[in-house]
């Protein structure tokens, strides 16, 4: 819930890691960084930046488990409140998926979240 609650206090404040670290420890401050995009002005740079790091991720780390549940879980609340909001959002996140995806998912880590947020967008594109 902690990393969650910070999942983008690094890119959307002046907190450092290091304040972050000494706040809430070492695994919570490591998989907020790891879900942090780059300062990066292009979003689809900062979207291959942040994915390049979490398809490198190692299960067996405690943070890299948390930051790529806590992204899955992002995307699909990000997901659901652009149904409610102007097509370009849900557009947005539809093209984006593939590559999300690719980089984020791992079998067996919060699958339900991946089915639903698969299907949201699939069905979407039925439409």
């Amino acid at each position: 819930m902690i990393a969650a609650q910070l999942h983008d206090v690094l890119e959307d404040t002046e907190t450092s890691l290091e304040e972050l670290a000494a706040d809430f420890g070492y695994v919570i401050a490591d998989a907020v960084c790891y879900m942090t995009d780059g300062k990066l002005k292009d979003r689809r740079a900062r979207k291959e930046q942040v994915n390049t790091r979490l398809a490198s991720l190692d299960l067996s780390e405690e943070s890299a488990r948390i930051a790529l549940i806590v992204k899955a879980c992002d995307r699909l609340a990000n997901v659901r409140a652009s149904l409610h909001s102007p097509e370009k959002y849900f557009s947005m996140y539809q093209q984006e998926h593939p590559a999300f995806k690719q980089a984020v998912y791992r079998k067996g880590l919060c699958e339900a979240i991946w089915w639903e947020l698969d299907n949201l967008l699939r069905l979407s594109e039925a439409s």
